[in-house]
């Protein structure tokens, strides 16, 4: 029964994993911005649309991994419900 939980829990960390890798593009993309602005590739109203857009994704992403990372487990949540006393 522990097993069928982890593998949910192998889910969750992949999830989890997934979530991150999102937030290191998000952040490159930033840096893009940052050097397309230095070499005036852009100008400065492009990029002060796009920051605050991808910052505002970061902040998301990262509020869904600490709802991840905050979670009750099945398993856990099955232990304090399930199993009678």
């Amino acid at each position: 029964l522990e097993d069928t939980f982890k593998l949910k829990e192998g889910d969750r960390k992949k999830q989890i994993q997934g979530l991150k890798e999102q937030i290191r593009s998000q952040e490159e993309r930033i840096s893009r911005c940052d050097d397309m602005l230095l070499n005036r590739e852009i100008d400065k109203e492009t990029h002060q649309r796009m920051i605050p857009k991808l910052k505002e994704e970061i902040t998301i992403l990262k509020e869904k991994i600490k709802l991840q990372e905050t979670s009750e487990t099945g398993f856990m949540k099955y232990c304090r419900f399930g199993i009678p006393l």
